[in-house]
C-alpha cells in the first residue's frame, strides 16, 4: 500500500540521517569502534542506548563487536540508498511532513499537560449521560451481587448464615474472613455492579438460572459436593436503562476527551486570530 511504503521511506531517511556522526566531530577522548564510509560509530553511541561497557571483559567485547557489526550492516545499506535514491523530493516532503507532526504533536502535549481543566462535576456527568445515553448497550445482564461457593465438609453453615445474612452489601469483616478461609470461590463486594457474563462460568446452568433471578433474589443451592449462596441486591436487563453508576468511567473519561479536544481547538484558534491580527500570515486567495 502507498500508506505503507510512504512511511518506511520517512523511517529509512531518518535512520540515514539521525544513524551516525560523521568523524571529526567526537568528543574528546571517545573511543571509536566502527567506521562505514564517512560516518563513524563511537563508544558513546553504544553507552547512550542503556548498554553499560566494561573496560575488560570476553563478554564487553564480545557485545561491542556485536554491536558495531550491526550498525556497520545498516550503515551499508543506508549508504546503499543513498546512492541509489538520492536527493528524493518525495522523501523530503515525507520527512518534512512527519517533522511538523511531531512538533505539533509536542505542542498539543504542552498544551494538555498547562490544562487546570482535569475535573468532572456530577451536573457535567448527569448532562453528558442524558444525552449520550442511546451509545451505553449491555450484551448482557448486570448485577450488584454476592455469593460464595463451597465444598460440601468445607462449611459450617450455621456459623456461615449468621455472617452472610448481614445486611452490609460488601459483608462483614469475619464474612471476608471466613470466606478467604473456606470459600471455592466468593464475590462480596455488592455494591459494584458485575457482568453476569464475567461471572456466569462459576454457576453451571442447571444451578442458577439468570433468566429467573430478580432484584433481592436470595437463593442456596445445594448439590453433592458443592453449595451456592448468592444474593442479589439490583439486577439490569439489556432493555432496561443503564444505571449511571456503572457507566461513570468510561463517561468520565469520554468528558475528559472532549474537554481537551477543546481546549486544543481553542488554542489553534487563538493562534490563528493572533496570527492574523498581527499580519503574520496572509491568505492570498481572491
Amino acid at each position: 500500500m502507498k500508506v505503507h511504503r510512504e512511511f518506511n521511506y520517512v523511517i529509512l531517511l531518518i535512520s540515514i540521517c539521525c544513524g551516525c556522526r560523521n568523524s571529526g566531530k567526537a568528543i574528546e577522548g571517545d573511543k571509536i569502534l566502527a567506521k562505514a564510509g564517512d560516518n563513524v560509530l563511537y563508544l558513546s553511541d553504544f553507552n547512550k542506548e542503556g548498554n553499560i561497557y566494561f573496560n575488560s571483559g570476553k563478554d564487553s567485547i564480545a557485545a561491542l563487536y556485536a554491536y558495531a557489526e550491526n550498525w556497520c550492516r545498516d550503515q551499508v545499506f543506508q549508504i546503499e540508498a543513498r546512492n541509489r535514491i538520492g536527493n528524493s523530493n518525495e522523501i523530503n516532503e515525507l520527512v518534512e511532513s512527519y517533522r511538523s507532526s511531531l512538533y505539533s504533536d509536542a505542542l498539543e502535549k504542552i498544551i494538555l499537560k498547562e490544562s487546570h481543566d482535569t475535573s468532572v462535576t456530577e451536573n457535567e456527568l448527569i448532562q453528558y449521560y442524558q444525552e449520550n445515553r442511546n451509545e451505553y448497550k449491555l450484551d448482557g445482564p448486570i448485577l450488584k451481587l454476592r455469593y460464595a461457593i463451597f465444598k460440601k465438609n468445607s462449611v459450617d453453615e450455621k456459623t456461615f448464615v449468621k455472617l452472610w445474612n448481614s445486611d452490609e452489601m460488601n459483608g462483614s469483616a469475619l464474612l471476608q474472613k471466613y470466606c478467604s478461609d473456606h470459600a471455592e470461590d466468593y464475590k462480596l463486594n455488592g455494591d459494584r455492579w458485575i457482568k453476569w457474563n464475567d461471572v456466569k462460568e462459576s454457576f453451571p446452568k442447571s444451578i442458577i438460572n439468570i433468566n429467573k433471578l430478580t432484584k433481592k433474589t436470595q437463593q442456596v443451592v445445594r448439590t453433592k459436593d458443592l453449595y451456592y449462596y448468592i444474593r442479589i441486591f439490583d439486577l439490569v436487563r439489556p432493555n432496561e436503562e443503564l444505571p449511571l453508576s456503572f457507566v461513570r468511567e468510561q463517561a468520565i473519561k469520554s468528558i475528559l476527551y472532549l474537554k481537551k479536544f477543546k481546549q486544543l481547538e481553542n488554542k489553534k484558534k487563538q493562534l490563528y486570530e493572533k496570527a492574523f491580527k498581527d499580519k503574520s500570515i496572509n491568505i492570498l486567495v481572491k
